[in-house]
């Protein structure tokens, strides 16, 4: 017994709609690690920007401390 066009497309039929919940649930686990993948570049940027401050304070306070020691 070999099936015809229209079981075939019953078949897929069948299989779209249960494969439906998982094809939902796979966009939104997308559209929530593209949201925890911008948090994160947001966040290694502000530390980025935290440590390039911290390091500019440290060279002006050496440089600070240099000139304090050579004048005294």
């Amino acid at each position: 017994m070999a099936l015809t066009k229209e079981d075939l497309q019953a078949i897929s039929d069948l299989m779209d709609s249960k494969l439906e919940p998982i094809r939902t649930e796979m966009q939104g686990v997308k559209a929530e690690t593209q949201e925890l993948r911008t948090e994160m570049q947001e966040g290694f940027k502000f530390l980025e920007d935290c440590v390039n401050a911290a390091a500019k304070d440290t060279q002006m306070s050496i440089k600070q401390h240099e000139k304090e020691y050579h004048s005294a």
